[in-house]
């Protein structure tokens, strides 16, 4: 049963990786990258799907 939570967890985290990093790009942020600031909610869940994906490899190992 661990094996499945952890796997679903590593799969949300990395779909919300993806998700997040694609807006920020969409916006242009490397062209522009002061907008980084004016979208800290979407730099704050790609840095906390990253923690999570760690933590889960981690975990896994």
């Amino acid at each position: 049963m661990a094996f499945f939570v952890r796997s679903f967890l590593l799969l949300g985290a990395v779909v919300w990786l993806l998700v997040s990093l694609k807006q920020l790009v969409g916006l242009g942020i490397f062209e522009n990258p002061g907008l980084v600031r004016d979208n800290l909610t979407l730099l704050a869940q790609a840095l906390i799907a990253v923690v999570v994906i760690k933590t889960s490899v981690r975990a896994k190992s």
